[in-house]
């Protein structure tokens, strides 16, 4: 499992809140190299040992306040893992 500390201020130093975290995966770990591999609305993620096929794996987490979009749409984001 990935956990991380809650995101409470944003890039501005501004308080915050979340709507969703996306995560995205990487076999090198290099900038540009990371593929999405799932949302949740919580701080931490579930994975699995076998659920890649290389090794080591590196994660990267985005915090995202989606303020435009209608709330609905997150359900479908955090379901399609």
């Amino acid at each position: 499992m990935l956990a991380w500390d809650e995101v409470t201020l944003d890039v501005n130093d501004n308080p915050v809140t979340p709507d969703l975290y996306n995560v995205y995966v990487s076999a090198t770990g290099n900038e540009g190299s990371y593929v999405f591999d799932g949302s949740t609305n919580e701080n931490d993620y579930v994975v699995s040992p076998g659920d890649y096929a290389f090794n080591p794996v590196f994660f990267k987490v985005t915090a995202i306040k989606n303020e435009a979009r209608d709330n609905s749409n997150l359900n479908t984001l955090i379901k399609s893992k």
